[in-house]
């Protein structure tokens, strides 16, 4: 997404354009790939957390995967501004994506 959308193909000059412009044509890419791709495969994720979070072998939860339920759960505010035509609310989540689930 952000190769495809940012003029010189870095996630560092996309959201740069996001922040200065969120009615730009970066800003709505985000917002549209995040509403249709992103966001539907992060609740995915998370239902599994909850539903199979027994299955863990562990005495104690992945603080990463309870990273990513929080994630999920603060971005849709953040959906659910834009569909009440709130774009300056546009970039990320107060609660970070856990960065050791995409390595």
């Amino acid at each position: 997404m952000v190769r495809q959308h940012s003029p010189d193909g870095t996630l560092q000059r996309f959201q740069e354009l996001c922040m200065a412009e969120p009615n730009g044509p970066q800003a709505a890419a985000y917002r549209m790939w995040m509403e249709k791709v992103l966001q539907p495969l992060n609740e995915k994720a998370a239902d599994i957390i909850a539903e199979h979070i027994d299955l863990l072998d562990a005495q104690v939860v992945v603080p990463e995967l309870l990273q990513l339920v929080a994630h999920v759960s603060a971005m849709r505010v953040n959906l659910a501004r834009w569909q009440n035509g709130e774009p300056g609310a546009f970039y990320g989540s107060i609660i970070s994506y856990p960065d050791k689930l995409s390595e």
